[in-house]
């Protein structure tokens, strides 16, 4: 195949047989550029609605960590249909909502927390000088809030920079 990473998911409907092959939910739609899409978390939902949230980088004109930014996608009926993606980030750098982050209040309201991470970095070297790295940064919190159940989302909290031991 021409992309690098696609989500999967199986399903059990006991719990106890997992003997169904994987199921390919989502296919970056920009191939040929080594485009991705990873990390998928999955929740359930009231209602039996599933959501996968995950990471991709088919939107930037680059490939890879550093450009990549969230989608969701969400199933009413366990799995045989799926919806179109939809943005739930910005696409600012390479933003991160790890597994178990996007949540669904009693009120309907969603959430979501995540990172985002610069692909470079100032940093002070031992000889008092000052240089660029390539790579990621620490993480600044970001929340996400959706009140309409995914369909759009907004960022409530932004660049929230968290204490680091170094």
């Amino acid at each position: 195949p021409d992309y690098v990473f696609v989500v999967q998911i199986k399903f059990s409907p006991d719990g106890l047989d997992w003997s169904d092959p994987l199921k390919t939910i989502y296919v970056p739609t920009r191939k040929g550029a080594g485009k991705k899409a990873g990390a998928p978390y999955i929740t359930v939902l009231p209602g039996d609605v599933l959501a996968v949230s995950f990471q991709t980088d088919e939107d930037a004109t680059q490939s890879g960590d550093g450009v990549c930014t969230m989608k969701v996608i969400t199933s009413a009926d366990l799995g045989k249909t799926w919806s179109e993606p939809i943005f739930f980030t910005e696409p600012l750098g390479y933003i991160c909502v790890n597994p178990d982050r996007v949540i669904r209040l009693r009120s309907g309201r969603w959430l979501a927390a995540g990172a985002i991470h610069s692909a470079t970095e100032l940093i002070d070297t031992p000889d008092g000088k000052r240089k660029i790295t390539e790579g990621l940064t620490s993480g600044q919190l970001q929340i996400y809030v959706s009140d309409d159940d995914g369909f759009t989302w907004k960022t409530i909290v932004k660049g929230i920079s968290l204490p680091t031991d170094k």
